[in-house]
C-alpha cells in the first residue's frame, strides 16, 4: 500500500491564522496577569482563542489508508478512498479559490485549510494536485490495470 508523500495537505494561510490566534491569546494572557476589570475580558476570550488556534492547526486534508477526513473548524467528514473521484480548485461562498473533494456522485465538499486568492491561486492549486496523485496512486495500488479486466460475458 503506497503512503502519500505527506499526511495532512493544507496551504500557509493556516499558519499565518494560527499566528494571530497566537497572538490574540498572548494579549488574553497580558490582560488576566494585570490587575483590574479587563481580567474577566481575558478570562472569556483566551480559552476561545487557544481552542480556535488548535482548530485552525488542525484544518485541511487528512490523508490516511482508509481515505480521507477533512478537517473544518467545527466538524469533520471521513471520505473512503472509493467515494473519491478528484480533488479541484474552486469558488465557495465568496471565497475565489477553495480545495474541493468531489465524489463519485458529484457532489463537492470544500476542504476548509487549503484556499487562496486569486492572485495566489497556484498555491491551492499545487496542493490540490499533490492530492490528486495521492488518489492516483492509491487506486493503481488497489485497483486491477483495466486491460485485466475480465470483459463481462
Amino acid at each position: 500500500m503506497p503512503r502519500a508523500r505527506r499526511r495532512v495537505y493544507r496551504t500557509n494561510s493556516v499558519f499565518w491564522g494560527v499566528g494571530i490566534c497566537v497572538v490574540g491569546l498572548a494579549g488574553c494572557v497580558a490582560v488576566v496577569v494585570l490587575p483590574g476589570r479587563g481580567q474577566v475580558v481575558g478570562w472569556i476570550f483566551g480559552p476561545c482563542f487557544a481552542v480556535l488556534a488548535w482548530r485552525q492547526w488542525n484544518l485541511g486534508a487528512h490523508v490516511g489508508e482508509r481515505g480521507v477526513k477533512l478537517v473544518s473548524y467545527l466538524l469533520s467528514t471521513r471520505v473512503p478512498w472509493r467515494d473519491i473521484d478528484r480533488f479541484e480548485v474552486r469558488p465557495w461562498y465568496r471565497y475565489p479559490c477553495i480545495g474541493h473533494l468531489v465524489k463519485c456522485n458529484g457532489r463537492a465538499l470544500p476542504i476548509t485549510g487549503i484556499g487562496a486568492s486569486r492572485r495566489h491561486r497556484g498555491a491551492a492549486q499545487a496542493v490540490v494536485d499533490e492530492l490528486n496523485d495521492a488518489l492516483r496512486e492509491r487506486r493503481l495500488a488497489t485497483e486491477p490495470p483495466s486491460y485485466l479486466a475480465r470483459p463481462a460475458a
